[in-house]
């Protein structure tokens, strides 16, 4: 099975599509990065079923592993401690994560210029020129329309 929202593969491995949202410092914006996070066949089951009912984001959040590669830190983010938290129908789960304390963006060099940081549980700083950023706001530009 595959949608944008669901991965089964072979029956033994199963995803849902989540976003990590991080508030951008000094501004109402919000950074997302779409992820895939491995939940166990229960918790998959019960988000599955769960998934067009309403008052669904009272759900608890399901714990999972997160699956997607974030290239702006310069470890692995591949199966960091994840949950899917739901929110209303039509809305992709939010996802938070249990960093450990040793992570941090590989562009946050110390003395670098910083002038868009972001909020995050890793406390980390995106600079207004990288690649993401830049995307993101390609992303939010074209939707404004």
């Amino acid at each position: 099975m595959l949608s944008s929202d669901q991965c089964v593969i072979k029956g033994q491995h199963f995803f849902v599509r989540g976003l990590i949202e991080i508030p951008v410092s000094g501004s109402e914006d919000v950074f997302s990065w779409g992820v895939w996070v491995s939940l166990s066949r229960d918790n998959f089951s019960r988000a599955l079923e769960m998934w067009n009912t309403e008052s669904r984001e009272a759900e608890e959040p399901y714990f999972g592993w997160l699956s997607t590669e974030l290239a702006l830190y310069s470890e692995s983010t591949i199966n960091l401690k994840t949950h899917a938290h739901t929110r209303p129908v039509g809305k992709r789960p939010s996802s938070s994560w249990s960093p450990p304390t040793t992570r941090s963006p590989s562009n946050s060099a110390p003395g670098s210029r910083r002038t868009a940081c972001v909020s995050s549980p890793w406390l980390c700083c995106i600079r207004p020129e990288s690649p993401q950023v830049k995307a993101w706001r390609g992303r939010a530009a074209a939707e404004a329309f």
